[in-house]
């Protein structure tokens, strides 16, 4: 009987403590991969080729990183990038941008 009386309150404050943390604390971080189809200065709209596309609007100190990309404006089409996200977010805010490859050039030999 304890043992239960012991559990149920050690539940109880658990379940006390995740409705009383921000939302941002629980919220479900997310990561999308592809290709940037278009960017702009409100928006990245990402594709994975797997008929998934994705639009994006820079949050606030939005962060890029990797190949010789710093801000926001220097994202090209054809890059390939991840984009860091919360679930919660409506519209769709990228929180960071990673870039993992140059923008190909088509025709190139």
């Amino acid at each position: 009987m304890r043992t239960r009386r012991q559990a149920a309150t050690t539940i109880a404050s658990i379940c006390l403590t995740l409705l009383c943390l921000p939302l941002d604390a629980v919220a479900q971080d997310r990561e999308f991969t592809g290709q940037v189809d278009s960017v702009g200065a409100k928006v990245l709209v990402v594709d994975n080729r797997m008929g998934d596309e994705i639009r994006f609007v820079p949050a606030p100190g939005v962060t890029v990183e990797g190949r010789k990309r710093a801000r926001w404006s220097d994202l090209e089409v054809g890059d390939t990038v991840t984009v860091f996200w919360k679930m919660v977010d409506e519209p769709r805010m990228a929180y960071r941008v990673r870039v993992l490859s140059k923008r190909r050039v088509e025709g190139g030999s």
